[in-house]
């Protein structure tokens, strides 16, 4: 029940970092669904970043697969757009990942536009943030949360992990924030904490 406003709520806080899609809240079938506004103009199609990166390493997890070093290898090897600009999104979008608790993004659920017409390309706004901000708990479990600061530290520094792996382990974000020396990661997180800085301004 409480997916559709969490996932609007994420939305709103990408939306304001310029780099989401526009959604809104509504109803059907007399339950609450959020609306997402399609972002492909006419001619205009998503290719995944598993398709992206199926075509550009031979690996037996084939573009799946969500080791890091992979995926930025990919990033690197793929000729639809501008390496260093796929770069920094990935990397914002991991840090928004972080802030809002997203355990699922993968290489299916972001991507580049390609309109099919003219072969012009842009980076797809981010979409599919129905795993962000703890979904499926209830109201006791989230007041119960709130009231113990353990579970408040838990969900900070614990979990949940990313999606994407190294050495084939789920990376947890707080550690890997905090001890990266990715300057691209780092720079990432500079934007996404200053411009949350900003909006979240009284």
């Amino acid at each position: 029940i409480k997916t559709p406003f969490f996932f609007r709520i994420t939305q709103g806080v990408e939306n304001k970092n310029n780099f989401s899609g526009l959604s809104g809240l509504g109803l059907y079938n007399d339950k609450t669904v959020v609306a997402c506004k399609d972002f492909c103009d006419s001619g205009e199609r998503i290719v995944n970043f598993a398709m992206i990166k199926n075509a550009c390493i031979d690996s037996s997890l084939s573009g799946y697969g969500t080791e890091l070093s992979e995926v930025l290898q990919s990033i690197e090897e793929q000729q639809l757009y501008t390496v260093e600009k796929i770069r920094q999104h990935f990397w914002r979008m991991f840090v928004a990942d972080a802030f809002l608790g997203n355990f699922d993004r993968h290489n299916g659920n972001w991507g580049i536009i390609v309109n099919e017409l003219t072969r012009d390309t842009r980076i797809a706004p981010v979409y599919d943030n129905g795993s962000c901000l703890y979904p499926q708990l209830t109201d006791t479990q989230m007041e119960k949360i709130l009231h113990c600061r353990a579970e408040i530290e838990s969900r900070l520094y614990v979990f949940p992990n990313s999606a994407l792996k190294i050495n084939n382990e789920k990376i947890n974000y707080y550690e890997f924030l905090t001890e990266t020396k990715n300057m691209e990661c780092i720079q990432g997180l500079q934007y996404v904490a200053c411009y949350n800085a900003f909006y979240l301004m009284p």
